[in-house]
């Protein structure tokens, strides 16, 4: 049995080599701060720049960091969702490493969850605040989240900055599919949420690697997943976990517990 943390922050990177330094810095400076025990993962999906090579040096640099190296894309959503399976947090908190999450805000949104209790999968979001992208990207995405809240009773600013208890993450892991949205499953399997205002800076690097494009088809995809479960028809079958390695961790015995439950999986 993999022992436990206090905390587990899951990051999905894409694109991602001019923040991940600074995204770690700041993460790791304030959960120091609040003291315990925690560990932050990265997934990386596949990222064509030079992201992987930056989390190498982190995880031999810090025991606390823990890197999933994917062998191919398969989408933001997925790869939290292969992160989260490996987190050992009693707390699990999922961001982005663009750095338009600010890793400040944790303290707060941990404490939310702390305050909402365990009896029950609890989420708290840290509500998206502020013009943090263009006007039109802006109007399209307020669109289908409040398509989402009125439909799923999602909080209509949640993003993909959140933190969860144990519960919420043993929902997740219930359907491994191949193209998950997050917010629609933890809905559809009942958790409670909570949405904490966090103001959510411009993009410091780099461009989004969502097009106008790609984001309709996610949406698309979204509001298909929540009709097939709202429905009680989640998808067949295990989709293949393509995680070439599993570096860094506190130990081996870790690393090799790990690999047992993936293969177990």
């Amino acid at each position: 049995m993999i022992s436990s943390v206090d905390t587990s922050v899951v990051v999905p990177v894409f694109k991602n080599a001019e923040t991940v330094l600074e995204l770690y810095r700041r993460v790791a400076t304030v959960l120091q701060s609040l003291g315990g025990t925690w560990e932050l993962i990265f997934v990386d999906d596949a990222s064509p720049d030079g992201s992987l090579q930056h989390l190498r040096k982190l995880a031999q640099e810090d025991t606390r960091v823990v890197v999933l190296a994917l062998a191919e894309n398969v989408g933001q959503h997925r790869a939290v969702w292969l992160g989260l399976q490996r987190a050992r947090g009693q707390m699990v908190a999922v961001m982005d490493a663009d750095l338009q999450d600010p890793p400040e805000a944790l303290p707060a949104v941990l404490r939310a969850l702390q305050d909402a209790g365990a009896e029950k999968p609890t989420v708290v979001f840290a509500g998206r605040q502020g013009r943090y992208q263009s006007w039109p990207r802006m109007v399209t995405s307020r669109f289908f989240k409040h398509l989402l809240h009125l439909w799923l009773g999602l909080p209509a600013d949640a993003g993909l900055f959140c933190v969860m208890n144990r519960k919420a993450v043993a929902c997740l892991a219930r359907w491994d599919v191949p193209r998950p949205y997050l917010q629609v499953m933890l809905a559809c399997a009942g958790a409670s949420f909570v949405s904490l205002p966090v103001t959510r800076p411009l993009r410091p690097a780099g461009v989004s690697s969502y097009s106008s494009w790609r984001r309709l088809v996610l949406a698309l995809r979204a509001l298909g997943l929540a009709l097939r479960l709202k429905l009680h028809m989640p998808p067949r079958g295990r989709a293949p976990w393509p995680i070439r390695e599993c570096i860094g961790g506190s130990s081996e015995h870790e690393k090799r517990s790990w690999e047992v439950f993936r293969d177990a999986s």
